[in-house]
């Protein structure tokens, strides 16, 4: 009896909203398929910004390269406030998170 092959589970594009009150530098790192970018952007406290996808020609075909992490840092330290990993559930499209921080400062990344 065969291996079961997991279906395919991975974020092809995502928007990062900015709940904080402070400009952030975030990137978003895509890896997959030998390829590697690191997409980055400042973003403004109260909005938002829409990374596109990512793909690599693998010749005959186009492969999508997926996210794999987001970093916020804070644009005027350069500091890395938090990084994190999502997990897809299947093939996801664009997929919104959120660049928070609560009372004492502690920065998180959610889904929308």
């Amino acid at each position: 009896i065969g291996k079961m092959v997991k279906p395919p589970q991975y974020i092809r594009a995502v928007t990062v909203a900015n709940l904080t009150s402070s400009p952030l530098q975030v990137k978003v790192f895509c890896r997959g398929n030998d390829q590697e970018k690191v997409l980055s952007e400042v973003v403004q406290p109260g909005s938002n910004h829409e990374f596109e996808e990512q793909s690599a020609n693998m010749g005959t075909w186009t492969a999508v390269v997926p996210v794999v992490a987001i970093e916020a840092s804070d644009v005027n330290q350069s500091t890395t406030l938090v990084r994190y990993e999502p997990e897809a559930t299947g093939v996801e499209g664009r997929v919104v998170f959120n660049v928070s921080n609560d009372a004492e400062g502690k920065y998180g990344v959610s889904r929308a």
